[in-house]
């Protein structure tokens, strides 16, 4: 048996971060997996290398110094999440 829930993601805020290299912007998102909501800050959106932009789930700094993904989204929400950043700084600029 597959049980499935309905899962929306919802855009709160896009701040802009002129003059921090590659970083374009950051993010707050709100994510509701079947009435449960997660709150996402600082999603990242990011200058890729060769052009175009990457969002980057919320990172934190390991013990050894490194920097590892606070959350590790599915696919399809990391995409929808990506999508509503590339619309908001598109409409925004």
């Amino acid at each position: 048996m597959t049980d499935t829930a309905s899962v929306t993601v919802e855009l709160v805020q896009v701040d802009r971060t002129p003059g921090r290299g590659a970083l374009v912007a950051l993010a707050v998102c709100e994510i509701d997996v079947a009435g449960i909501v997660f709150r996402l800050q600082g999603v990242q959106a990011r200058r890729a290398p060769g052009g175009g932009l990457a969002v980057v789930e919320p990172h934190c700094r390991g013990p050894d110094g490194g920097w590892y993904p606070g959350v590790l989204l599915p696919a399809e929400v990391h995409r929808a999440l990506a999508s509503l950043i590339r619309a908001e700084l598109t409409e925004a600029a």
